[in-house]
């Protein structure tokens, strides 16, 4: 009846997700120039690559789990998983809420 490995129903995901990450990219630049935080070339260049990381990191620790390896996979997810939440908040912290310098 309903076979989720359909070719079909594989390229709608691929599709979806894709649209997902641009709405989300989109969402943080409207975000950031809301609250008037400048965002120049190298900060979302090292943003987006974060976020990458992230979802390869997602993506990789579920192929594990969906290869049957889902103890490697849940392991996965969590460690760099973790580490990447971590060094995300600190990127956040540093490239966007600092305060600025006060003048002399």
């Amino acid at each position: 009846m309903f076979d989720p490995n359909s070719t079909i129903i594989q390229y709608l995901s691929w599709m979806i997700m894709g649209a997902l990450q641009v709405l989300i990219i989109q969402g943080g630049l409207a975000w950031a120039k809301e609250r008037n935080i400048d965002v120049n070339w190298w900060k979302g260049t090292l943003v987006y690559g974060w976020f990458v990381s992230l979802v390869v990191t997602i993506a990789g620790g579920f192929t594990l789990y969906g290869e049957l390896e889902g103890n490697a996979g849940w392991y996965f997810i969590g460690v760099l998983g973790v580490g990447l939440f971590v060094i995300g908040l600190a990127m956040m912290k540093l490239l966007f809420f600092r305060k600025a310098l006060p003048s002399q």
